[in-house]
């Protein structure tokens, strides 16, 4: 169990650095301690130098502060748990699932 719990996280940190290298969008969702924050954790320099903003919910992601003058929108990551939140978004994403074992 443990060798398929490796293989799924990796498959899951592979399809996140992929996407992030081809500058998308990406929605990682999953239930609770699934790995979402700790992969953010472990991306993080690559976020930052690709200009990615980090958002805790699809909340937070649509009360971002649009007004603030010369604001220049970034690549986003959200991380959210209840999937039905992201048919909300109208940009163009990579859907990531995780899996709590």
């Amino acid at each position: 169990m443990t060798d398929m719990k490796m293989t799924m996280n990796e498959d899951v940190r592979e399809r996140a650095i992929k996407a992030i290298d081809e500058n998308k969008n990406i929605i990682i969702c999953g239930p609770e301690m699934s790995g979402k924050t700790t992969l953010q954790r472990e991306l993080k320099d690559i976020l930052t130098e690709n200009d990615y903003k980090i958002y805790y919910g699809v909340q937070a992601y649509h009360y971002r502060d649009r007004s603030k003058r010369g604001y220049k929108e970034k690549k986003f990551w959200i991380e959210e748990q209840n999937s039905d939140l992201i048919m909300n978004i109208q940009e163009d994403y990579e859907y990531i699932l995780t899996v709590r074992y």
